[in-house]
C-alpha cells in the first residue's frame, strides 16, 4: 500500500489527460468487449480512450446483462469462470498500455444482488426493511461479499439513501422504508460488511432527498426544508458515513431549485466539511450532460460546475471528459481536479491496486453456494409480514382435510415478477406461483389454476382459494430504455414498479382490485408481492389470511412452501404505512401531525401502521424488569410449543422542544429468536447515535407488531 506522500506524487507528475482518464466512468462496459470464435476481444473506441488518457478510473458494468443491455445467456457469458477471464483481460490490457499502469474500479450495480449472470437475486430493500434483521442481513451480506470478490468486481453500486415521501414513486422497492432510523443501521451494517478486508468498495446512493420527489415522479424537484432535509433524508447518509463508505453517488433531483450535481452548498460545505464525509462522489448517469442546455450553454461549463460542486467521477458523461477547456478557461483550477484524482487513487490504493501481487479472485464461490442460499431464504422469511390470519389458517397445518384447491393468479406470472427491478436474466425458472403447486400436489390434494376473470360460480366449488397478487418490476425485450437504463415506454405493460415506472395511484391492477371488489369465498389465503404500500383495503375484506412476501428473491419458490408448511416463520414487520383509501400517498407514521388532523370528509387513514405484524401462533408476552432514564431490561417469553421469531421496535416521542416533534419516531429494533417456551432478557436503549430520549418529556413504548407497551 502507497503512503499518501507517494500517491501525491504520482498525481504530481500525471499529464492533464491522465488526471482526466482517472475521474471519469465514460463507458457501457458490456460494449467495450466481445466474443468471436470462443475469444474474448476489446473494442477499438476502448483502446482508444485508454491509449488518449492513459487509464480509466472506472468502468462500469462489464458485467451487466438484463434488457437494457440486451445481453443475456445466448450473446455473453457461458460460464462464471468467462466472467473473470474478461474483467482480468480488461484490467491487464489498462496495466500493459499505460504509462502509470493503474488498474481500473469495476463497478456493478448490486441494488439485490449483482446485477449479472450466475448471481443470486436477494430480496429488495423495501423487503430487507421490514425484516428489522441486522443479524440475517449480515450473514446474507458476508456471502454477498465473496460472490463480489469472486467474480472481480471490487466497486460495488448500493440503493439506500433514499426515504419515499410520495409512495407512487417507482423506485420506492429500493429503500429500506419510510423510517431513516431504519436505513442508517442498514447502510452502516452494509458498508461495515461488503468493505471489510478491502476487497470491496461500496457506492451507497443516492444523496439526498432523492425520494422526496414532487408528485412521486422521479428525479423532480424536492420542495422541503432545512429541517426536514436533516431529520429524515440525511439521516441514512449518516450511517453510512460513520461505517466509512468509500462512495456515494449524487441524486438526479433539485432541491428548492438547484439540481444536486452542482449544489455546492450541499455537497461540500454540508457533506464533506460538517458532516466529515470522506470518500469520492459520483454522478449518476449522465446527469452532468443533462445540466448542458438547462443550466449551462456547454459541457465544459456543465463539467466544472459539478467539480466545483464537489463531484469526483463521472457516470457515462462526454462533459467530464472536457475538464482541460474548463481549466484553460479558468473555471476551475488544477488543484480542484487533483483533489478529485486523490480521493479515486486513494480508494485505489486502500482496495490495493497498486499492488502488482493481490490476488483478486481470492474464493472459489461455489463451495458457499448452498449456504448462501439458506440464508437468503432464512431472510426472505425474515421480512415476510402476516397481515391477517383469521382461525391460524397459516401455516397449514391439516391438508388432509383440504380436497380441492384453486390458484388464482395473472396468466403470465413467472419468476421475475417476484424479483424487482435491476434483475438479470435467471437460469431457474420456479417461481412462488410454482412453490404453491409443489406444496398442494406432494400432499396429493387436487389443485387447478385460474386467472382474475373467474367467475364467482366456479370459485365456489373450491375447499380453499390461493390468490397471489401484487407488483411486478419485470422488464422485457421490446421495452425503450431512456440513455440512463430507466424504462421508458413497453408494449407488454407488466410493470408497476422500478426505475421510471411512477403510477398515479396506489390502487391494484385493474383486474385485481376488481376480483377482490367482487369475490365471495368464506376461504381465501393471499400472498401478495408489494414494492410499494398499496391500497388493499378489498383484500383484507375478503381475505381470511393475508402474507405479504414483497419481492423474497429467486428462491421465493422454496420460501413459500416452507412458510404454507410452516418450518419458517413470517416475522417481518412492516416498514411503511399503509393507506385505507386513494389520494393518501404520502402517509407516514413519523410526521408531525401531532393533533391527528384529518380530512373534512374522510374519517379514517390508515389501514395497517408502521411496525404492524402478526407472526404465526400466539404472541410472545413481555414484561417489563427494570428500568432508567437510559434503557430497560425486559423479558420476552415464547409461550407456544413451536419456534418463534419476535420482532420488537422501540419508539420514543419528544414534547416541549424545537423543531418542533415529530408524533414518533424509531429508536431501537431487535429481532429475537425464541425455542418452545423459552424465555430471555434483553436490553432495550432509549437513545441511538441521532436522538437522545432520556428525558423526562420524552415517552418510550414497545411494539411487537400487535400490541404497544409503555416504557416511560
Amino acid at each position: 500500500m502507497l503512503s499518501n506522500i507517494e500517491l501525491k506524487k504520482i498525481i504530481k507528475n500525471m499529464t492533464i489527460e491522465e488526471k482526466i482518464g482517472q475521474i471519469n466512468q465514460p463507458h457501457f462496459g458490456w460494449q467495450i468487449w466481445f466474443k468471436e470464435n470462443n475469444e474474448i476481444y476489446l473494442t477499438n473506441e476502448f483502446k482508444d480512450f485508454i491509449k488518449k488518457f492513459g487509464g480509466v478510473g472506472s468502468i462500469y458494468g462489464v458485467l451487466r446483462t438484463d434488457p437494457w443491455t440486451k445481453k443475456n445467456f445466448e450473446n455473453s457469458f457461458i460460464n462464471e469462470n468467462e466472467q473473470r477471464i474478461v474483467i482480468n483481460k480488461i484490467k491487464e490490457y489498462v496495466i500493459q498500455n499505460t504509462r502509470l499502469k493503474i488498474p481500473p474500479l469495476f463497478s456493478e450495480e448490486v441494488t439485490h444482488g449483482i446485477l449479472t449472470l450466475f448471481s443470486n437475486v436477494l430480496p429488495t430493500n423495501i423487503s430487507i426493511g421490514s425484516s428489522f434483521d441486522k443479524e440475517k442481513f449480515k450473514i446474507v451480506l458476508k456471502y454477498l461479499r465473496k460472490e463480489l470478490i469472486s467474480k472481480g468486481i471490487n466497486l460495488a453500486l448500493f440503493s439506500g439513501l433514499d426515504i419515499p415521501k410520495d409512495k407512487r414513486w417507482g423506485r420506492t422497492e429500493e429503500c429500506f422504508g419510510e423510517d431513516p432510523f431504519l436505513a442508517a443501521i442498514f447502510n452502516n451494517l452494509l458498508v461495515k460488511t461488503i468493505q471489510k478486508d478491502n476487497n470491496v468498495s461500496v457506492c451507497l446512493k443516492h444523496f439526498v432527498a432523492y425520494g422526496s420527489s414532487e408528485e412521486g415522479k422521479n428525479g423532480l424537484n424536492s420542495i422541503i426544508g432545512n429541517n426536514e432535509l436533516k431529520e429524515i433524508h440525511i439521516k441514512p447518509a449518516l450511517g453510512a458515513i460513520k461505517a466509512g463508505v468509500d462512495f456515494m453517488m449524487v441524486a438526479y433531483n433539485e432541491i428548492d431549485g438547484i439540481p444536486c450535481i452542482v449544489n455546492k452548498e450541499l455537497l461540500t460545505n454540508l457533506l464533506r466539511k460538517k458532516l466529515k464525509y470522506k470518500g469520492a462522489l459520483m454522478a449518476d448517469g449522465f446527469a452532468i450532460d443533462a445540466m448542458t442546455g438547462y443550466i449551462c450553454k456547454n459541457d465544459y461549463e456543465s463539467a466544472s460546475m459539478a467539480l466545483n460542486a464537489g463531484v469526483d467521477i463521472s457516470l457515462w458523461d462526454k462533459s467530464f471528459i472536457n475538464l482541460e477547456q474548463a481549466i484553460n478557461k479558468n473555471l476551475i483550477k488544477m488543484s480542484q481536479l487533483d483533489e478529485s484524482v486523490h480521493r479515486i487513487l486513494s480508494i485505489k490504493n486502500k482496495l490495493g491496486l497498486f499492488d502488482k501481487n493481490k490476488n483478486y479472485n481470492v474464493f472459489e464461490f461455489d463451495k458457499f453456494k448452498e449456504n448462501y442460499k439458506k440464508n437468503i431464504i432464512e431472510l426472505a422469511a425474515s421480512a415476510s409480514v402476516v397481515l391477517k390470519n383469521e382461525n391460524s389458517l397459516l401455516p397449514i397445518k391439516n391438508p388432509d382435510k383440504i380436497k380441492k384447491v384453486l390458484l388464482i393468479s395473472r396468466n403470465d406470472y413467472d419468476i421475475y415478477d417476484q424479483l424487482g427491478d435491476y434483475t438479470s436474466f435467471q437460469n431457474k425458472t420456479e417461481s412462488i406461483l410454482d412453490g404453491v403447486l409443489k406444496f398442494f400436489k406432494n400432499q396429493n390434494i387436487c389443485i387447478e389454476q385460474s386467472n382474475f376473470n373467474v367467475k364467482n360460480d366456479f370459485i365456489k366449488k373450491y375447499d380453499l382459494v390461493i390468490v397471489i397478487s401484487g407488483d411486478s418490476s419485470k422488464r422485457n425485450f421490446d421495452a425503450e430504455f431512456l440513455e440512463n437504463g430507466a424504462l421508458k415506454t413497453s408494449k407488454i405493460k407488466t410493470m408497476t414498479s422500478g426505475e421510471g415506472v411512477d403510477e398515479i395511484d396506489l390502487n391494484l391492477r385493474i383486474e385485481e382490485k376488481y376480483f377482490f371488489e367482487n369475490v365471495k369465498h368464506d376461504k381465501i389465503i393471499t400472498i401478495l408481492t408489494l414494492a410499494k404500500p398499496r391500497i388493499i383495503t378489498d383484500v383484507v375484506n375478503k381475505s381470511k389470511s393475508i402474507l405479504n412476501i414483497g419481492y423474497p428473491g429467486n428462491y421465493g419458490n422454496e420460501l413459500i412452501f416452507k412458510l404454507l408448511e410452516g418450518s419458517l416463520e413470517p416475522s417481518g414487520r412492516l416498514n411503511h404505512t399503509f393507506p385505507i383509501r386513494e389520494n393518501l400517498n404520502s402517509l407516514t407514521y413519523n410526521n408531525k401531525n401531532v393533533k391527528d388532523y384529518k380530512y373534512f370528509n374522510n374519517d379514517s387513514e390508515i389501514l395497517f401502521e408502521f411496525g404492524y405484524g402478526l407472526g404465526y401462533g400466539e404472541p410472545t408476552k413481555i414484561k417489563i424488569l427494570s428500568l432508567d432514564l437510559n434503557k430497560a431490561y425486559i423479558s420476552i417469553k415464547n409461550n407456544t410449543n413451536i419456534n418463534k421469531v419476535e420482532t420488537l421496535l422501540i419508539f420514543g416521542k419528544k414534547e416541549f422542544c424545537l423543531p418542533t416533534p415529530r408524533k414518533s419516531e424509531l429508536v431501537d429494533f431487535k429481532k429475537i429468536r425464541l425455542k418452545p417456551f423459552e424465555e430471555k432478557k434483553i436490553t432495550v436503549k432509549f437513545n441511538n447515535v441521532f436522538e437522545k430520549y432520556n428525558d423526562l418529556n420524552s415517552s418510550i413504548w414497545i411494539f411487537n407488531g400487535i400490541n404497544k407497551i409503555k416504557v416511560k
